[in-house]
């Protein structure tokens, strides 16, 4: 019985909400785009992909990791 409940209170703890200084917001400029055009789609990818690194600190230089940089 022990077991079942330990994965439960596990899982729910994996769900809890992030503190409120762990939440970013980033808003994404597209009003000038052509979304309609594959070169105004390409456009917003790449905005929301710098946006991303941005909030997540990708974008910035780490040392002593393995890992590469996306």
């Amino acid at each position: 019985m022990k077991t079942p409940l330990i994965a439960l209170a596990a899982g729910l703890a994996v769900l809890a909400p992030l503190p409120a200084a762990a939440q970013q917001t980033v808003s994404v400029e597209h009003r000038d785009l052509n979304l309609a055009s594959p070169e105004g789609q390409a456009a917003l990818d790449k905005r929301i992909e710098r946006a991303a690194r941005q909030v997540c600190g990708l974008d910035e230089s780490r040392t002593g990791t393995r890992l590469a940089p996306l």
